[in-house]
C-alpha cells in the first residue's frame, strides 16, 4: 500500500493548500507536512485498547477498573461541576455531619456537551465508544462511568480509576475534568486513605501538558503511548526559527508570535484520523478572518481527507535513527534493521550510546512508543547489553559494533525532561599502570 505518511504533500487537497504559500515557503512547508506524525483510526484503536489493558493488568490485576472518558465539563462560577451526586449524612466514626457521594453512575455523562449553543462532540466521542467496546468485551473487568456505589462495593471494590483521552496539550481540560472528582469530599477521603488512585491514560501529550496534569492536587499518574513531536523536537534551532516565521506570517487569525504555532505556542506535529489537536500551527486548521483569505487543510481541526494513514512506522523510525548517527553508518544500519526483528533494540541501544538515559527521551528520538522502549530495555538488561544505569556494557558495545563501527552524533539532550541527575564520582582511583 502507498505510504501516505511520506507523500502527504502530494495529495490533491494538500497541493491545493500548499498553493497558498509563496514558492520558497512552500518547499519548507511541504517538507514539514510530510514529517507530520499521522495516527490512523485503526492504529489509534488498537494501541489504546492494548494500552488500557496493559495498565489494568499491571495496576489492578485483582480488582475492576473504573473508566472515564475525559471531556470538557460544565462550570459554574469558574468551578467544574461535581462528578457525583451527594447527600448529607453522619460520619460513622465521629458522628459529625458529613457529605456522602452516592449513585451507581457518575453525575457527568459519558458524552456531555458543555455548550448549549452549537454543541459539538469531539474526540471524547471516539474515546467513549472505545471504552464502551472494552467494557462489553470484558464484563466485570471494567466499569464505565462508575458511580460511588459501584466503586465502594465490597465484593468487587474498585481501587483504580482511569481517565482516558487521546491527547494532552496544555493539560487544562484534563485538570478541569479531574477537578470534578476532587471537589468531592468522598474522593478526597478515599485518596487520603489510599483506597482509590487516579491514572490518566493518553495516546500522546506534550511535556508541558503531562507535567501540568501530574501537578494536579489528586496527584494522578500519567501514562502515554507515543511522544508528541513538535517543531522544537524535530528540527534544529535555525530550522525551527524559519518554520515559526512562516507560520506567523501566514497565520489566518492575527499573526500572534505564540498562538500562531497553536495553543500555547507548542507547534505540535501530530494528526489523528479523527482530528487535529489545537496545539498544531493554526494555518493547518483555521479559516482566514476578515481580509485574511486562507483555506485550511483540516477545517476547524476536523479530518475530512479520509483514509489518512501512516502504515510505514518502521521507515519513520529509521528517519529518526538517521539523526543519531552519520549518514554512511545510518544507511548500513537501516538495511540491517529493516531485515531484522530486533529493530527496537537496535534503535534503543543506539540512543543509549548517544547519551539518552530515560525512556521518555529515548521515545522522542527513536519514534518508538513508550511500551516498545520499556520492552526493548527489559530485553537489553536480560541480555546484559546494558547496565542497571542503562549504560552499554562491553557486550552491548560489541554487538552494536558488529552492525557497524559507530561514532554517534551529539544528541539534543534538551529532550531529557525526566529529571536526570548529573553523575559525580564518589571516589577517585589511581591510574592503571600499563
Amino acid at each position: 500500500m502507498e505510504n501516505l505518511a511520506s507523500s502527504f504533500s502530494q495529495r490533491p487537497e494538500s497541493k491545493k493548500w500548499l498553493g497558498q504559500f509563496l514558492a520558497n515557503d512552500r518547499k519548507v512547508i511541504e517538507s514539514w507536512l510530510d514529517n507530520l506524525s499521522i495516527v490512523d483510526a485503526e492504529l489509534f484503536r488498537t494501541k489504546m485498547l492494548a494500552h488500557i489493558k496493559h495498565y489494568a493488568q499491571l495496576l489492578s490485576p485483582m480488582h475492576p477498573v473504573a473508566l472515564y472518558a475525559e471531556r470538557e465539563v460544565k462550570k459554574w462560577k469558574g468551578k467544574s461541576q461535581y462528578a457525583f451526586h451527594e447527600k448529607p449524612t453522619k460520619s460513622l466514626t465521629t458522628g459529625r455531619r458529613a457529605l456522602r457521594s452516592y449513585g451507581l453512575a457518575a453525575k457527568i455523562k459519558v458524552i456531555q456537551q458543555s455548550r448549549t449553543v452549537s454543541p459539538e462532540i469531539g474526540s471524547e466521542g471516539i474515546v467513549a465508544n472505545l471504552l464502551t467496546q472494552l467494557q462489553r468485551e470484558n464484563s466485570g473487568r471494567f466499569s464505565l462511568n462508575a458511580g460511588p456505589d459501584l466503586i465502594r462495593r465490597t465484593d468487587q471494590e474498585v481501587k483504580v480509576a482511569f481517565v482516558v483521552c487521546d491527547f494532552i496539550g496544555t493539560g487544562t481540560r484534563v485538570n478541569g475534568f479531574l477537578d470534578s472528582f476532587w471537589r468531592m469530599a468522598t474522593i478526597k477521603s478515599w485518596s487520603s486513605l489510599k483506597l482509590l488512585k487516579f491514572h490518566v491514560l493518553s495516546y500522546s501529550g506534550t511535556p508541558e501538558g503531562i507535567a501540568a496534569v501530574r501537578a494536579h492536587p489528586s496527584k494522578p499518574e500519567v501514562h502515554w503511548i507515543a511522544p508528541c513531536p513538535t517543531i522544537d523536537t524535530e528540527y534544529s534551532e535555525s530550522e525551527a526559527s524559519i518554520l515559526r516565521s512562516i507560520f506567523v506570517d501566514y497565520d489566518p487569525i492575527d499573526r500572534d508570535p505564540v498562538e500562531s504555532l497553536g495553543y500555547g505556542g507548542q507547534g505540535a506535529m501530530l494528526v489523528f484520523a479523527h482530528g487535529c489537536p489545537n496545539n498544531a500551527p493554526r494555518v493547518l486548521y483555521k479559516k482566514g478572518r476578515g481580509r485574511r483569505k486562507w483555506e485550511p487543510l483540516l477545517r476547524e481541526r476536523g479530518n475530512t481527507l479520509g483514509h489518512l494513514r501512516d502504515n510505514d512506522e518502521r521507515r519513520r523510525r529509521m528517519a529518526k535513527f538517521s539523526k543519531l548517527v552519520p549518514e554512511v553508518v545510518a544507511k548500513k544500519l537501516r538495511e540491517i534493521a529493516l531485515r531484522s526483528d530486533g529493530i527496537d533494540r537496535l534503535l534503543v541501544l543506539t540512543a543509549l550510546k548517544a547519551g539518552y538515559r530515560f525512556n521518555e527521551s529515548i521515545a522522542h528520538v527513536t519514534g518508538l512508543d513508550l511500551l516498545d522502549v520499556d520492552n526493548a530495555i527489559a530485553v537489553l538488561h536480560r541480555l546484559e547489553w546494558i547496565s542497571s544505569r542503562n549504560r552499554l556494557t562491553s557486550e552491548g558495545y560489541r554487538n552494536l559494533s558488529l552492525a557497524s563501527p559507530i561514532k554517534l552524533k551529539g544528541g539534543n539532550k534538551t529532550l531529557d525532561h525526566s529529571n536526570e541527575r548529573v553523575y559525580y564520582p564518589k571516589q577517585l582511583r589511581p591510574p592503571i599502570k600499563s
